[in-house]
């Protein structure tokens, strides 16, 4: 489980399980209490079922937030069982009333190594430009740059 503090009353909540999906679920807490009908919290979630091919163990946010006039953007990784490392791309739409989470595959590729239990991103300074390095642990360890793609 990966958790992202979007604003000072919104956490974006990523999940995978031994049931092979991945979950994002956007929740909205009051901005005070006690709480009015008006201003309750909210919470929107998607599913995608089948997400890998075996137990998801383990999901990372690469970079920040990338607000756009709707919502906002984030990547985020995710491995498992199927030794299979994927990144996606997570869009929160926000409505009046409401919000859409829209998750697309981005990147799909084989790791080596096996029942990977944790990923760390790490950030670094090359040239005056920030890069990203996703780090795959398990039986094994390997690290990939992420630019847009994994390489």
């Amino acid at each position: 489980m990966e958790m992202l503090q979007v604003s000072e009353t919104e956490l974006l909540v990523l999940c995978g399980g031994d049931d092979n999906a991945l979950s994002a679920s956007m929740i909205t807490l009051p901005s005070s209490y006690p709480t009015t009908a008006e201003d309750k919290p909210l919470f929107y979630s998607t599913l995608l079922s089948q997400a890998h091919a075996s137990a998801i163990t383990a999901i990372a946010v690469i970079g920040g937030i990338k607000y756009t006039k709707q919502g906002f953007d984030v990547s985020i990784a995710s491995s498992g069982n199927d030794q299979r490392l994927k990144i996606w791309c997570v869009q929160v739409i926000r409505r009046t009333k409401d919000a859409e989470i829209v998750v697309a595959l981005k990147k799909d590729t084989y790791t080596a190594v096996a029942d990977v239990s944790s990923m760390e991103v790490l950030t670094t300074s090359e040239a005056g430009e920030e890069k990203n390095h996703l780090v795959v642990c398990g039986v094994g360890m390997d690290m990939w740059k992420v630019a847009g793609n994994l390489e």
